[in-house]
């Protein structure tokens, strides 16, 4: 279980590596006058989360669990509300909803506790 939790880590550091590393040059470029949006923020709670778990800590797992349930509502809560289902809803659902069902198992506790 901790290779996969690394490997998790790892899709995370590399999945929101670039909205980051976008969001780091706008900063400097903007002279630190930058503001960013929900999606930006979560992304930079991935990066961090990710290097976390690649360490195995037990916060960086709960940043991520949270952080995966945060970018399920943003992509799955508008349509729902709306009562627009289609197939292109299950894929966020599925996706995200793996990530969140593998953080919470007893044995990714197990993994990250010192």
């Amino acid at each position: 279980m901790p290779y996969f939790l690394r490997a998790i880590g790892l899709f995370f550091l590399l999945y929101a590596g670039k909205p980051v590393m976008e969001a780091l040059i706008q900063l400097i470029q903007t002279r630190l006058e930058f503001s960013f949006g929900l999606s930006t923020g979560i992304n930079i709670i991935l990066f961090v989360g990710g290097i976390g778990l690649l360490m195995l800590r037990e916060w960086a797992r709960q940043v991520l669990r949270f952080a995966c349930i945060g970018l399920l509502i943003l992509q799955v809560a508008q349509p729902l509300m709306h009562l627009k289902l289609s197939w292109g809803l299950l894929t966020p659902i599925v996706y995200y909803g793996i990530f969140v069902a593998v953080l919470s198992m007893p044995h990714a506790e197990a993994s990250t506790q010192e």
